[in-house]
């Protein structure tokens, strides 16, 4: 989750742009992150990288992880019923731990 806190981090907020969302173009704000992706055993999956993040408030459900940059280091598999994801830093790992 990245906490986002506007009175501590709004020094790094990089203003608002129109964002297509499902029900159309919708203003969203936007901060720029240092992140690295780990295992939940704190084993380093990607390098440290800038991803950009959109603020959203706060509701049930929207934890989301996304962007293009980890996109460059991870590959990332859904099985059927699409209620669990796969992350591997090589595709032949990601097709040998998913379910067939």
């Amino acid at each position: 989750m990245l906490q986002f806190d506007p009175a501590r981090h709004g020094g790094a907020l990089q203003g608002s742009q129109l964002l297509d969302t499902p029900i159309g173009l919708a203003p969203q704000t936007f901060v720029e992150v240092e992140m690295q992706v780990l295992t939940s055993s704190l084993v380093e999956l990607t390098p440290c990288f800038v991803e950009t993040a959109v603020i959203k408030a706060d509701s049930m459900g929207a934890a989301r992880l996304s962007g293009q940059r980890m996109r460059r280091y991870l590959f990332f598999g859904t099985a059927l019923g699409n209620d669990r994801l796969y992350v591997a830093q090589e595709k032949a790992g990601l097709i040998r731990h998913m379910p067939a």
